[in-house]
């Protein structure tokens, strides 16, 4: 058994268009596949988690944690 595909540029692929043999090429239709939204256009509930400044490096100095930076968005009071 043959099978044959168009062959496109990346992104664009082939789909079968739900007619005859899955194994002829004129029963395929070139595709464009939905564009993902820009990460940044929306927010989300823990996005805080994964942004700049959260992170916190501690280190023991004369038997004392110590830890940098002191302020964070974790350690701020409101």
């Amino acid at each position: 058994m043959t099978r044959s595909r168009l062959v496109y540029p990346y992104p664009r692929g082939a789909r079968y268009d739900g007619t005859g043999s899955v194994d002829e090429t004129a029963n395929f239709l070139p595709y464009d596949p939905p564009t993902r939204p820009d990460a940044d256009a929306y927010r989300w509930l823990g996005e805080s988690l994964y942004s700049n400044g959260y992170q916190i490096w501690c280190k023991v100095v004369d038997g004392k944690l110590v830890c940098r930076p002191k302020d964070t968005w974790r350690t701020e009071q409101e």
